[in-house]
């Protein structure tokens, strides 16, 4: 059985939040224009943008409504 990636594509971070990349592109872009911190926190190295697995799963159960 083949081990779950830790870091994760634009694409499929957002297959796995279920959301568009756009959505996640608009994140990053809306952040850095007005300073803020993205919802969503990313790695970038060179011009590969990557999201940790665990973060993200720990930003969508924080977020579920009761």
């Amino acid at each position: 059985m083949a081990q779950e990636k830790r870091y994760l594509s634009n694409k499929e971070s957002a297959d796995l939040i279920g959301m568009s990349e756009s959505y996640l592109n608009q994140d990053r872009y809306l952040a850095k224009a007005s300073g803020a911190t993205p919802r969503f926190p990313f790695i970038r190295i060179g011009r590969t943008i990557k999201y940790d697995r665990d973060i993200l799963a720990q930003i969508m159960a924080q977020s579920l409504v009761d």
